[in-house]
Formats: C-alpha cells, sequence, structure tokens
C-alpha cells in the first residue's frame, strides 16, 4: 500500500503540472493502472492519518493551556 501511494502522490504532482490543475480519480487510474475504487481507498486513508496527526498536535499544543 505504501508503494502506491507513493505513486498516487508522484502522479499527482506529475498530472496537475502537466493539466495546470489537480488530476480527476479517473486520470489518476489511467496513469498508474490503479483501479478508481483503490484510489478511493488510499486517499480516504491519507485523509484521516493527516487529520489524526492534526488532532494530535492540537491536543499537544493546547495540553499546556
Amino acid at each position: 500500500m505504501l508503494g502506491k501511494a507513493a505513486l498516487l502522490h508522484e502522479a499527482r504532482k506529475y498530472l496537475a503540472k502537466e493539466n495546470s490543475q489537480d488530476p480527476s480519480i479517473r486520470q489518476l487510474s489511467e496513469y498508474t493502472h490503479i483501479s478508481p475504487e483503490e484510489i478511493q481507498d488510499i486517499l480516504a486513508l491519507q485523509k484521516e492519518k493527516r487529520s489524526k496527526v492534526v488532532k494530535k498536535n492540537d491536543s499537544i499544543l493546547n495540553h499546556g493551556d
């Protein structure tokens, strides 16, 4: 999964630069040969992970109040 997440990250950067806009799930799927469903799952997991990190950082910062 980590390899596919890295591939998606690089594909998003490349396609965004080439097309001057964020790529769609379909474009990412065509470029990476990863199914749209799996791309959605990976992106959802990344979003969830970022959310947990933000909450943890907020908790640490607010603990000192």
